[in-house]
């Protein structure tokens, strides 16, 4: 028989705000869209303390419980009695299936519901490998009524791995009234003494080589031949385990000290600001799921630079800004698209960023992404009961 559509939805996350990072930043918009909707248990797993507990709190708008456990498997264990003390649900969503998918399988079972996994990046990418994860992500996926992939790679690469329901893309959405065009703020420019630094590129998140960091500095050697006061802003500061190597490259050029600006991590409602600073957006990452700075950068209107990888491919391919997809791991083909990009007129550069909005707020808006969770529940709860699968 269905599940009664009046079950709420276990909603189950690793990282959630005040958790810094996409991952969190993606949960919390996607369950204050899903709240609108129906009943949603949010449920955020964390190794954080060595006495495992559970709190509730609002956050970002949303009632959520968090689980804290000195270790991976504590965590697990403590999230499953807990999604059995508090269910039934309609069904179960878990996000970043190598960290939440075995407790939510495991869950699903018990009360014979279905449940779906939401694949962002390194959960595949990496985590199919952790001797740690590897047994709970496989097991999760390959019994998963359906598998989400936040890009078209992520999609296949479950399908790799093994699942066997239904794989879905179902991209990240941005919300285009708080990320759209404005004009550079002078008064932020002076504080953070940008005010003449031309061109102005950045990047947004914590900075690290799986990003690019690399290639983005070497670019901007490159570029600085041509423009003598390009500037590159770090929005989002270094990761700590790359510092070695900006303090290494800095060593080598110590002339660039003035023209890299790190900022430390942002809350998310100034990050518009920051973005209507910058005459290119940079985005040089060697691997990615769908990065919401890619998305966020577009919807104020900027010109973005990005690596042909993971879900970058999916926002750029075919849109105006299909051009500026480059090679990864390639600081030249960074550099001469950055200069093939500031040879054209202001006004032409203006032109390529609306048409940048405009498609992005066409194809890659909150109400599209919710629509699409919201009709895959539909599907999943008038499917037979999850145990006739097994």
């Amino acid at each position: 028989m269905p599940r009664s559509p009046l079950l709420p939805v276990a909603f189950i996350t690793p990282a959630f705000p005040p958790d810094r990072g996409g991952l969190a930043l993606a949960a919390a918009r996607l369950a204050r869209q899903l709240q609108n909707h129906l009943p949603l248990d949010v449920i955020v797993l964390s190794r954080t303390d060595p006495t495992p507990s559970v709190t509730s709190a609002t956050c970002a708008g949303v009632p959520m419980l968090r689980v804290v456990a000195p270790s991976l498997a504590e965590v697990q264990q403590h999230a499953f009695w807990l999604l059995c003390e508090r269910g039934p649900y309609r069904c179960l969503h878990g996000i970043y299936p190598s960290l939440t998918g075995f407790p939510v399988a495991l869950a699903a079972r018990h009360f014979s519901t279905p449940y779906l996994l939401a694949a962002r990046g390194n959960d595949l990418h990496r985590d199919s490998f952790h001797p740690e994860r590897q047994a709970g992500l496989l097991f999760a996926l390959q019994h998963a009524n359906a598998v989400v992939g936040v890009s078209r790679e992520l999609c296949r690469l479950a399908a790799t791995l093994g699942a066997t329901g239904p794989v879905r893309w179902i991209p990240n959405g941005v919300d285009s009234m708080r990320f759209r065009p404005t004009l550079p703020d002078e008064t932020l420019l002076s504080e953070l003494k940008l005010t003449g630094v031309f061109p102005q590129v950045g990047f947004a998140g914590e900075a690290r080589q799986k990003k690019g960091l690399i290639a983005a500095l070497q670019a901007l050697v490159m570029l600085r031949r041509r423009f003598p006061r390009a500037g590159l802003l770090l929005i989002g500061g270094v990761q700590e385990d790359a510092q070695p190597a900006l303090r290494e490259f800095l060593t080598r050029h110590p002339e660039l000290r003035s023209a890299i600006h790190e900022l430390p991590w942002l809350p998310h409602h100034h990050m518009a600001r920051y973005y209507n600073l910058l005459d290119v957006f940079w985005h040089p990452a060697l691997s990615d799921g769908l990065p919401n700075a890619v998305l966020e950068a577009l919807a104020c209107g900027r010109v973005v630079i990005a690596s042909r990888v993971g879900g970058a491919v999916d926002i750029l391919t075919d849109s105006p800004q299909a051009p500026f997809l480059i090679p990864p791991n390639n600081p030249l083909a960074l550099a001469e698209t950055t200069l093939r990009l500031l040879q054209m007129t202001p006004e032409k550069r203006a032109t390529l960023g609306k048409a940048g909005r405009d498609w992005v707020i066409e194809r890659f808006t909150t109400q599209v992404e919710t629509k699409a969770y919201l009709e895959l529940y539909a599907e999943l709860a008038a499917q037979p009961t999850q145990a006739s699968r097994q």
